[in-house]
């Protein structure tokens, strides 16, 4: 009997470690020659300003993202790609799926991100490792 429940507590403990798996951010990097943010789909904020943007790199769907006070404007599913539009300033994001485990304050290693067209920045890019369920 305490095999049994020995080898039941074994494969509980597998089953759990499978299901939380850990997400995390592969890599980060700046792409100011990228037109996207300021002449082809820009999003302007509440207060007029354009918007920054932060591309996802990952074949996933179901993110969500948060940064603090500063808000996400607005995010849109492309393909391989999820693009988060987010009020100029933003130095960190939250990202969350139902699946993973949360990537919990990431800063960016620029800084704050700027204005698109007002700054060097105002596209970067942020990739999501693709995991196997």
């Amino acid at each position: 009997m305490k095999r049994l429940i020995a080898i039941f507590s074994i494969i509980a403990l597998a089953a759990v470690a499978a299901v939380a798996q850990t997400m995390s951010v592969a890599g980060f990097e700046e792409r100011p020659m990228d037109m996207d943010a300021r002449v082809t789909h820009p999003v302007t904020d509440p207060n007029g300003q354009t918007c920054a943007l932060i591309k996802v790199e990952t074949t996933q769907t179901g993110f969500g993202f948060d940064t603090g006070v500063i808000q996400v404007v607005k995010t849109e599913q492309k393909i391989g790609e999820v693009w988060v539009y987010v009020q100029p300033r933003v130095k960190k994001i939250t990202i969350m799926h139902q699946d993973y485990e949360p990537v919990r304050d990431y800063y960016f290693p620029t800084g704050a991100l700027k204005e698109a067209g007002a700054g060097s920045l105002d596209a970067a890019a942020l990739g999501i490792p693709d995991y196997q369920q």
